[in-house]
């Protein structure tokens, strides 16, 4: 499961890299992609998922003032995500968010590297589920818990929240980490940490 996680990530960076330049030469649409590594920060969650998920993402820079004041330079966007994880436990999660990214003044460069900050707020569609799972005893992981295991089929939404932190690289490329706050599914956090890389069309 590890080596096809490190497959899938592999191939989709190069994938990436295949693209950027095709469209390099148009005019920006405002479409971003994004591809990388999900770490729940939970340790009885990963113990159940594994240790190391995959995040998709897509995004959509919207041609509306910044929330955060004219000023500030913030590009705000709506972004959907996909976060998966599958060991005993297959964990997946939707995100829809509403999220803005501001660069940071002082530290940007023309033409070059341009660090920035953002904050997201959006819903979080959560799904569990396991054909069977030993245990030694009933947990509270699902209610459908036996002395011997469980099955689980479980869903939950939650109202979330991103921490993020980026560089872009020449405007079209970059590199973003991000916390995210994004509750509960089967009584187990799903709060995380990703790193990303991605693409601006």
């Amino acid at each position: 499961m590890k080596t096809l996680k490190v497959t899938t990530l592999m191939a989709a960076f190069v994938g990436l890299t295949l693209a950027a330049p095709a469209m390099a030469q148009r005019e920006p649409t405002g479409i971003s992609l994004e591809v990388g590594g999900n770490y729940i920060l939970k340790s009885e969650v990963r113990d159940a998922v594994g240790d190391l998920g995959l995040r998709v993402g897509l995004g959509y820079q919207l041609p509306t003032p910044s929330l955060l004041g004219a000023n500030t330079g913030g590009r705000p966007s709506v972004n959907l995500s996909y976060t998966t994880a599958d060991d005993d436990v297959k964990l997946t999660t939707w995100g829809l968010t509403y999220e803005e990214r501001v660069p940071f003044q002082m530290a940007a460069r023309p033409g070059g590297t341009s660090p920035y900050w953002g904050v997201g707020v959006g819903l979080f569609f959560h799904k569990a589920e396991a054909d069977y799972v030993l245990v030694a005893e009933k947990n509270s992981v699902s209610e459908n818990g036996s002395e011997n295991g469980y099955g689980m089929d479980e869903k939950d939404t939650r109202i979330g929240l991103r921490a993020i932190l980026g560089v872009d690289f020449a405007s079209k490329w970059f590199v973003e980490g991000s916390y995210n706050f994004t509750g509960k599914v089967a009584d187990g956090k799903t709060d995380s940490i990703a790193l990303v890389g991605g693409v601006r069309f």
